[in-house]
């Protein structure tokens, strides 16, 4: 499935399972409801597609370091005193 059918799928679940089915009494109410249907489809719901896992364990699994990050080198003894070293200014 592409990446349109799944945003698709998923207004399609937002509004059979929140939109039709409550009545909002304001703003504030239909936001807050909104908030509580997006944090169990996401944290709470297996979804088969994602190998029956919820999508914020699914993103989990892909998490690693960001892209082109790379390990600081070891710390290492500086060879010379800090106060020997001269320092070289712009123009000099």
């Amino acid at each position: 499935m592409s990446g349109k059918d799944d945003k698709a799928l998923n207004v399609t679940r937002l509004r059979d399972e929140l939109l039709d089915a409550e009545i909002f009494t304001g703003l504030r109410d239909a936001k807050a409801l909104a908030a509580g249907w997006k944090n169990e489809y996401n944290h709470r719901r297996p979804h088969s597609s994602l190998g029956y896992r919820t999508p914020a364990a699914y993103a989990a699994t892909l998490a690693g370091p960001a892209v082109g990050a790379a390990p600081l080198p070891p710390a290492r003894q500086a060879e010379e005193p800090l106060e020997a070293l001269t320092l070289i200014t712009a123009g000099t």
